[in-house]
């Protein structure tokens, strides 16, 4: 299954005080799958890791350990398509360019999008692209 992954579901799922289940399923589908993710998402990643030291949600120690987990994701990252699709998509539902981006990838890519996110989802849903399945749901 090709998947986007969104920042916060990936954060979500190496902070070790979080406990989500969809986002632990998310990131296993991505290690079996084909992950695709804007070319933002490194550094959504490492700022989201830098917020966690500095908050002491981790230590510094960890991030090696955490940064190779999330290589060995092996994500292929997105350009956008030149300028001006996310800002339509950001008017059109009400989201940050940024999240925006995530719909972006899954609308040009095909993949299947995953977030915690739940605007982000409403998003998705009514763009018409596949949501990642929440395990909780069913």
């Amino acid at each position: 299954m090709r998947i986007v992954l969104d920042a916060s579901t990936t954060l979500a799922a190496v902070l070790p005080d979080e406990d989500s289940e969809f986002a632990r399923a998310a990131i296993s589908a991505a290690v079996y799958g084909d992950l695709v993710v804007p070319a933002l998402w490194p550094y959504e990643i490492q700022n989201g890791l830098a917020t966690a030291v500095r908050r002491k949600r981790i230590k510094a120690g960890s991030l090696d350990e955490i940064l190779e987990t999330l290589r060995a994701l092996e994500a292929e990252l997105e350009a956008p398509h030149g300028l001006g699709q996310e800002l339509r998509l950001a008017q059109d539902h009400g989201l940050s360019a940024y999240d925006a981006a995530y719909l972006a990838v899954a609308l040009n890519s095909g993949a299947a999008l995953a977030t915690n996110d739940l605007h982000l989802r409403r998003a998705g849903r009514a763009a018409g692209v596949a949501l990642f399945a929440d395990p909780r749901a069913v």
